[in-house]
């Protein structure tokens, strides 16, 4: 099984979720001078560091409206931006690995991708024992707002990413697991057996920050 650092940071909600970007990630956001905030939803991150984060979205409060599986990044310019970030949107998307492409390509060092670990030890639970796949991907009874269209474990993702960074010569700068749990009995229980026991099945998200092209670093 895959050596990974595990953090577990519990929020509720994509403000929440904002606040992992600017704690974990403080040298990349400090040193860009521009960012672009993709799947940005209400602004969070704007709202929180400042004017130097463009953000977009298909809805909710964007500063530009982009549809994602048919414009992509196409707008923006090659390196037009020091730091793209991109958290848990691309398993929303058909286009999942050409907007991997846009990401890096507008950006001119850091992209920041978070993806959840949608075979977690919960989902697989609920398959096996309650005949559902759970919020994202079950059958509704009407036509739902919000799906994933990528059922994946978080060893995938990193398997992608390794493969990815290696191609295209870039270096894999910071990346973990978060285990999301709630601040309950049953949540420490489930955070302690994965810190004693090494348990990674319950992670709930991966994140990765790529730096384009630092060939110095192996």
């Amino acid at each position: 099984m895959n050596k990974i650092n595990k953090r577990f940071i519990n929020f509720k909600d994509r403000e929440g979720r904002v606040k992992i970007i600017t704690s974990e990630f403080v040298t990349p956001v400090t040193q860009s001078k521009n960012i672009l905030d993709v799947g940005c939803g209400e602004n969070f991150l704007k709202n929180m560091i400042g004017r130097k984060v463009t953000g977009i979205d298909i809805e909710v409060n964007p500063d530009i409206h982009v549809n994602l599986e048919k414009e992509e990044l196409k707008q923006f310019q090659d390196n037009q931006f020091d730091m793209t970030i991109c958290t848990d949107v691309l398993e929303h998307l058909d286009n999942f690995h050409s907007m991997i492409d846009e990401l890096v390509r507008v950006s001119n060092r850091y992209v920041l991708i978070s993806l959840p670990s949608c075979i977690d030890l919960r989902m697989k639970y609920n398959i096996l024992f309650k005949n559902r796949g759970g919020k994202y991907y079950g059958l509704p009874e009407t036509k739902p707002l919000d799906r994933h269209k990528w059922i994946f474990h978080w060893e995938e993702a990193n398997a992608l990413f390794k493969k990815y960074t290696k191609k295209h010569n870039h270096y894999i700068a910071k990346e973990f697991i978060n285990f999301n749990r709630s601040n309950t009995l049953k949540g420490g229980i489930i955070n302690l057996l994965a810190i004693v026991f090494d348990v990674k099945s319950t992670a709930q998200s991966y994140w990765i920050l790529i730096e384009k092209h630092h060939e110095q670093k192996k």
